[in-house]
């Protein structure tokens, strides 16, 4: 084998190795967990996207009883602070579980939100798994 085609083939193979370390790197938890959402009230998870880990929000969750959960960028979150109905990436509607698979292509920070704040009595013990890969 020439030097060239050798040299060549080397890249290669580091070129390979190197993008497999990078898909497998930026594959982040972003929750990972059980916990309770009190009644009247909402859990949230906020998590950011660079142009390192830019790809798609994907899992599921569920819940002892309906639950809405909902993916907002930053101004969404700021207009469903207020009570008030904000555009969501991803809306569950009232469910006791769901998958989420969406693709987070712009850098910014986004939140997941758990929200229980339909329930007045009955606190919601949420199982979540997601990730950003």
């Amino acid at each position: 084998m020439s030097s060239n085609k050798a040299r060549v083939l080397c890249l290669c193979i580091i070129f390979a190795f190197f993008s497999t370390v990078a898909q497998i790197a930026y594959c982040q938890d972003i929750v990972n967990s059980q916990f309770v959402v009190k009644a009247g009230s909402y859990s949230e998870v906020e998590f950011r996207v660079s142009i390192l880990n830019k790809g798609e929000l994907n899992g599921s969750f569920q819940s002892t009883d309906s639950i809405e959960v909902y993916v907002l960028d930053e101004n969404g979150y700021q207009i469903f602070k207020q009570g008030k109905s904000a555009f969501a990436l991803y809306n569950s509607g009232k469910t006791t579980h769901g998958k989420i698979k969406i693709n987070l292509n712009k850098e910014a920070r986004y939140r997941i939100i758990f929200d229980n704040r339909h329930a007045f009595l009955k606190d919601r013990t949420v199982l979540a798994n997601i990730v950003l890969n």
